[in-house]
């Protein structure tokens, strides 16, 4: 699972403490009206050029597993934010898991390595920030992860996520954010035990990222089981277009 913070649906804001990094979110749809279809979300940040992504989805022992290549084209750093931290007990380990996945209708999902679109049904008093990893200019960075079966919409906000319909897919869009050191503001800190983990932010974080996508086809017929939305009422998840 990506990493999770309590929802606090309040109008008040307060600091909550999540495994990446917080920003406060607050007052936020505070007075949201009744739609029938569900909301797109949206991104933060703009896309770029001077990320390249490529992915691949293949069939390994029996369980889906996805690899994706970030490469940096620019002349400057990218910190690639796609870092979940697990603590257990007196472990930490930083790992790299699908952190938001939605369908998106015409047979495709998006999956976002990055910050994920807050759910648009509620307000929020925290924002999940993934950590993240170096990635020097023109290097690449090169991830392997395994998705969940059966594969279902799944984001940090909502845990568990209410079972749904079943749809068919035929791609999964691919899209990973990072960070770079020219963001006004920008700072960074690394966490304890390694030497290429780090938080990172800037004076005004969510705008200072930047994505780029890739497409990668399923190896085999696959279902996405949905996010359930009740008609009538605001989306309980938000869902991106690819």
């Amino acid at each position: 699972m990506p990493m999770t913070t309590r929802l606090l649906p309040r109008r008040r804001c307060s600091a909550v403490v999540v495994a990446a990094g917080v920003l406060m979110a607050c007052g936020q749809h505070s007075e949201a009206q009744p739609v029938a279809a569900p909301a797109l979300g949206a991104l933060p940040g703009h896309a770029t050029r001077d990320l390249v992504v490529t992915a691949s989805l293949a069939e390994v022992s029996g369980k889906l597993e996805l690899t994706y290549t970030v490469e940096d084209r620019a002349d400057d750093d990218a910190y690639v934010l796609d870092v979940s931290q697990v603590v257990a007990g007196r472990t930490t380990a930083y790992v790299i898991t699908p952190i938001y996945l939605a369908w998106t209708g015409a047979g495709s999902a998006h999956l976002v390595q990055g910050i994920a679109p807050l759910p648009p049904d509620r307000d929020m008093n925290a924002r999940v920030i993934p950590l993240a990893q170096r990635v020097p200019a023109h290097g690449k960075l090169v991830r392997t992860v395994v998705l969940p079966r059966p594969l279902a919409e799944f984001g940090p906000y909502d845990v568990p996520a209410a079972p749904g319909a079943e749809q068919p897919l035929r791609e999964l869009v691919v899209t990973v954010m990072a960070m770079r050191p020219s963001a006004r503001g920008f700072r960074r800190s690394a966490m304890d035990g390694t030497t290429d983990i780090y938080r990172v932010e800037a004076a005004y974080t969510l705008g200072s990222t930047e994505h780029a996508s890739a497409r990668a086809a399923f190896p085999s017929a696959r279902a996405l089981r949905t996010f359930k939305l009740v008609p009538g009422t605001v989306a309980s998840f938000a869902r991106l277009a690819p």
